[in-house]
């Protein structure tokens, strides 16, 4: 007796949610399944020497579903084999799109490259496993404090049992670590990616501008038609049916829309329906308020809304909107 309709129609936010992250799960993997913007990520986000010493040019996506000791059959996220100093690597590379930080995920990250390292025991018939390389690229809202290392959630007081809990950590990568500053100043696909997902109405214009120009760059076809589709879907959430198939025609399409994608922004961000991170955050400074405030009157959004997206006073507002256009600026 159970009525689905009833659930979506007194739940449509928790459908939504569910419905945005599976969108965001199917778009990063199909996005980081070339290896052209899993080389940008690395190079661009991974400190030390690691990057430096790959070979990017043998990096090859590896095909691979495992299965629990449960018989639950999982898919992997995404692993690549490359060469790195004479030898393979396996990266695996863990979308992880969680509105809270997972406490556990070095357990997790584990259980994945334990179960892979057994399937290749089988494959291969190895005698000596190769090195993995877990990189953990997360998107959420919140500060991530969860421990990068599975000894950290072991409890070792008695120190005779130090040298039997196992010693694992894996890369993380957190969007939400970088300043919008920081990351307009680099020239990098993934770096773009992250401003857009970050993105505030008082820039999403310019960062899906820039964005543009840093993909127009790109020799890869198939990255461009798969950044174009995800770009055209964030549009289309937005209630924006952008018709652009290739990058010329995106351009071409961009200025006509850049108004109303400010003003969609805006109200996705205010009914909560947006997928990303912090839409609701303007950058803090009263002067970026200010401007905000102004485009949306300007726009026609009434006083009461625009308190609410830029949590300025209703009363100064209201004097923004008394003023000429010339002095108001």
């Amino acid at each position: 007796n159970y009525n689905m309709s009833n659930y979506i129609e007194k739940c449509p936010n928790l459908l939504y949610n569910h419905l945005m992250k599976n969108f965001r799960d199917k778009s990063y993997k199909t996005l980081f399944s070339h290896p052209r913007l899993v080389e940008d990520l690395i190079t661009t986000f991974v400190r030390g020497d690691i990057a430096r010493s790959i070979d990017f040019s043998t990096l090859k996506k590896v095909e691979k579903h495992f299965v629990s000791p449960e018989y639950i059959e999982r898919e992997s996220d995404i692993i690549y084999e490359v060469k790195f100093k004479n030898e393979k690597v396996y990266f695996y590379i863990l979308i992880e799109f969680q509105s809270e930080p997972d406490r556990f995920m070095a357990l997790r990250m584990l259980s994945y490259v334990l179960l892979f390292y057994q399937d290749l025991i089988k494959q291969k018939k190895l005698r000596i496993l190769p090195p993995i390389f877990p990189i953990m690229l997360y998107n959420g809202d919140e500060n991530w404090n969860a421990p990068d290392k599975l000894s950290e959630l072991i409890d070792a007081g008695h120190k005779s049992l130090k040298p039997y809990i196992p010693e694992f950590k894996y890369y993380k990568i957190l969007e939400n670590e970088f300043s919008a500053k920081s990351l307009r100043e680099l020239d990098s696909l993934a770096g773009a990616l992250f401003e857009i997902e970050n993105a505030t109405a008082l820039n999403i214009n310019a960062t899906v501008s820039k964005f543009i120009s840093i993909l127009e760059k790109e020799l890869d076809s198939e990255l461009k038609r798969d950044f174009i589709i995800w770009l055209k879907e964030k549009f289309r959430r937005m209630k924006l049916n952008v018709k652009a198939n290739t990058i010329d025609e995106l351009k071409e399409a961009l200025p006509m829309f850049e108004t109303r994608i400010m003003k969609a922004f805006e109200k996705a961000k205010l009914e909560g329906k947006l997928e990303g991170k912090r839409e609701g955050k303007l950058e803090g400074k009263r002067e970026g308020k200010l401007e905000v405030a102004k485009k949306m009157l300007e726009l026609g959004d009434d006083v009461k809304k625009v308190a609410i997206v830029t949590g300025l006073p209703e009363a100064r507002i209201k004097s923004l909107a008394k003023k000429p256009k010339k002095e108001a600026a």
